[in-house]
Parts: C-alpha cells; sequence; structure tokens
C-alpha cells in the first residue's frame, strides 16, 4: 500500500518552474543567490555591492544584461527562455557565476477515476 501511494505521489507532483544550481566556492559564500518560494524569481542579497548582472544563453545571448549597484536585487525568470541560463554576478573583483534551468510552466498531471 506505501508503494502505491508513492507512484501515486508522483503522478499528481508540480515540477518547479526554475531550479537553481548554486555556486559553492568560498569566495561566492558573501552572495545569497536563490529561488523564491514560487521559484519564479531569482533573488540575491550580498554585504557588499552588486555591480553588474548578466546571463549567458543560447551562444552567448544576454537575456539578462543589467548594471545594478545594489546589496540586493531580484530577477524576474517568467520572461526568460525555457533551458539553461548561466547568470554572472559582478561584486568588485569577483565573479560569481552559477546556473538556473528554466522549466516554465508543466500542466499538472491529474488522474481521473474514469
Amino acid at each position: 500500500m506505501a508503494f502505491f501511494c508513492l507512484l501515486n505521489s508522483q503522478l499528481f507532483a508540480q515540477r518547479d518552474f526554475a531550479k537553481i544550481e548554486k555556486n559553492i566556492n568560498v569566495l561566492a559564500s558573501g552572495l545569497h543567490h536563490d529561488l523564491n518560494t514560487t521559484k519564479d524569481t531569482l533573488v540575491l542579497k550580498s554585504d557588499s555591492k552588486i555591480s553588474y548582472i548578466y546571463d549567458i544563453f543560447n551562444k552567448k545571448k544576454h537575456d539578462i544584461n543589467r548594471r545594478v549597484y545594489s546589496s540586493d536585487y531580484k530577477v524576474a525568470l517568467r520572461n526568460l527562455e525555457k533551458g539553461k541560463h548561466i547568470f554572472v554576478v559582478v561584486q568588485d573583483s569577483l565573479k560569481i557565476v552559477f546556473v538556473v534551468r528554466i522549466y516554465g510552466d508543466i500542466p499538472r498531471i491529474v488522474a481521473s477515476n474514469n
């Protein structure tokens, strides 16, 4: 019975809008980089100022290319194309690199009683 319940839970699960692969380097530890609870916004916070943020997607095409000059910043992910986006956050002489994978809206699978 428990195995059957686990199988069914996969049927009702909804895939996240996006997933982040954080930079775990010690030098990147000063930058908090994560997704919000709905996984559709990238949240950046730091003690030092973020100078610049850009992403690399599809043969060096930039969807995000912004000067920031702030210690916290949010990037909406809903307007980005589906796929792997490599983000670069520039702080002083550091370039912190991490990956955000955009899956987009995936319809929820609902089991029917028929």
